[in-house]
């Protein structure tokens, strides 16, 4: 796959850039030694080319831990610009999953989320569009090779 990519060595977490929204995949739960190595390429990839503002999750059954979760925001949400998204898209199967980024968009005052069925992927980067400055056409390219390069079938494949 062509362009920036951050992934674990088992690509059971990849994450690419488009404009300012960063796509990313996670098929399965990650140690914390993954997380730190993981964030440490965002940081790299945002001191090369700037934070972002958007991302989209898919994490079809997979989530961070708790402590993978504090790693995320407290060590590295400064150097990678997650604390500043404006917008947050989650892709997953677990009602569970989609109903708690749900509530912690009501309880977020810096950024939107929304949490949506793996097969509205299409419907979530229209959405992140609307604040965030990339190509969706290319988005939507870069997130189906994201998909292939990490081994997870696309949710929503083109009709034919």
């Amino acid at each position: 796959m062509d362009g920036f990519v951050c992934e674990t060595q088992d690509r059971q977490a990849c994450y690419v850039r488009v404009g300012t929204l960063f796509l990313a995949v996670q098929q399965a739960a990650l140690t914390d030694l993954q997380t730190r190595a993981l964030m440490d390429g965002i940081v790299a990839e945002v001191q090369r080319n700037g934070p972002g503002t958007a991302l989209l999750m898919f994490a079809p059954t997979a989530s961070p831990t708790v402590e993978q979760r504090r790693i995320i925001i407290e060590e590295y949400g400064e150097r990678t610009g997650i604390k500043s998204f404006r917008r947050v898209a989650l892709l997953s199967s677990s009602m569970v999953a989609r109903g708690v980024l749900t509530a912690l968009g009501w309880l977020s005052s810096g950024s939107r989320m929304r949490a949506l069925k793996p097969s509205e992927w299409r419907r979530a980067l229209a959405w992140l569009a609307e604040d965030a400055t990339f190509d969706l056409e290319l988005a939507e390219a870069r997130f189906r090779a994201l998909l292939t390069h990490c081994g997870c079938d696309d949710p929503a494949p083109h009709p034919r």
